[in-house]
């Protein structure tokens, strides 16, 4: 029995010894666990953009088909709310928008009336933007910009008061085109404010044709904006 428990011990002796052995011959310096890294959401490129505006107004010139021609032309100033959704490359971007401007009053003199003609005007643009962002410095980033598209003119109620017969309407799409400057501040890489001028272009109006064959063209109608809206990024 002795024996035996000598040998148990001589046994547990050598185990020890050859753990404690392993033990110091193993490298210090192990190499780090691997790291698991979240993944990281990036940007599709894609955004989407409401827009509010107020439009200082112009009609051009404005002539008359059978009357003398109006003098003294004015038209009220309007706001306008669009909505638009575009894709940003790097410092290029393009998008697609669509304005609404509220129905604005026009009015002419002649001689023998102060105000002899009035109409109401209202128009919807969808235009096709590009715009060059000019870099970025503490999160703003100037751009300039173009775009090309349609106008669809509405007039109604036009009335002469030398020549008094039914207020008539009319309607029609023009040619449009715009030119854009601004800045724009991130608040967070979704989240953009944009504040911006932009000088609109939407053709010639006519008028409805009276039962007394009297008709207003107005050259061109144009309107600068001041426009402040949010895009955000998808």
């Amino acid at each position: 029995m002795r024996q035996m428990k000598l040998s148990f011990a001589a046994i547990a002796s050598v185990l020890v010894s050859g753990t404690a052995s392993f033990a110091a011959d193993m490298p210090m310096n192990l190499p780090p666990p691997p790291v698991v890294t979240a993944p990281v959401e990036t940007l599709s490129g894609w955004y989407v953009r409401g827009d509010i505006g107020y439009r200082f107004q112009d009609t051009g010139s404005v002539t008359s088909a059978i009357a003398p021609n109006p003098t003294n032309n004015r038209i009220d100033d309007a706001f306008a709310i669009g909505v638009g959704v575009g894709y940003k490359w790097s410092w290029f971007r393009t998008d697609i928008t669509a304005d609404y401007g509220f129905s604005s009053k026009y009015s002419g003199d002649t001689a023998g009336f102060t105000p002899d003609f009035t109409a109401k005007v209202q128009t919807t643009t969808v235009l096709a933007n590009g715009y060059f962002d000019l870099g970025t410095w503490y999160g703003f980033t100037p751009y300039v910009g173009a775009g090309v598209g349609g106008a669809y003119v509405q007039t109604s109620d036009f009335l002469s008061a030398s020549a008094p017969a039914a207020a008539v309407s009319s309607d029609r799409w023009n040619f449009a085109w715009a030119a854009m400057a601004g800045v724009s501040y991130c608040f967070t890489p979704n989240l953009i404010l944009d504040i911006g001028y932009r000088y609109l272009d939407q053709g010639q109006v006519k008028t409805g044709l009276t039962s007394l064959g009297d008709q207003l063209t107005f050259k061109d109608l144009t309107a600068q904006e001041i426009r402040a809206g949010f895009r955000w990024a998808m």
